[in-house]
């Protein structure tokens, strides 16, 4: 592959023909949830329709670039220094995001940034700020 102008090696390790998962049903957002939790993994990403594939009645996370340690593996060891740099880019992206939704008055949007940050900071062990999720 080839990115800015230099080759880069990616590892695709398997192709999976599956269905994408309906990750809006709460049933099967706590079993990929689960699934993730047993695996001492977290995905930011996992309410993306398309990063979960389902096949046979297994599931596949195919985007796996967002995948970090779970909660519980953070209180037995530290994570890695780019892991810290995504969750903090990650982070950023949401603030921005919820800050667009106060400009425009999107309340919906407002409540997903919200919820998303308060579940970043949960899981970095950081307190929600009252500034970071209101105006």
């Amino acid at each position: 592959m080839n990115i800015n102008g230099k080759d880069v090696m990616v590892l695709v390790s398997k192709y999976i023909q599956g269905q994408e998962f309906d990750i809006e049903d709460d049933e099967n957002y706590n079993r990929a949830e689960a699934l993730l939790e047993s695996r001492g993994v977290y995905m930011h990403d996992m309410n993306v329709f398309g990063n979960i594939l389902v096949k046979e009645g297994g599931l596949f996370f195919v985007d796996g670039d967002q995948i970090v340690p779970s909660k519980e593996f953070r209180h037995q060891r530290r994570v890695s220094l780019a892991t810290a740099q995504l969750e903090e880019q990650i982070k950023a992206r949401h603030m921005v995001k919820l800050k667009q939704a106060e400009t425009e008055g999107n309340a919906e949007d407002i409540e997903y940034y919200s919820s998303l940050i308060t579940d970043i900071n949960e899981l970095i062990g950081e307190k929600t700020r009252q500034e970071d999720v209101l105006n």
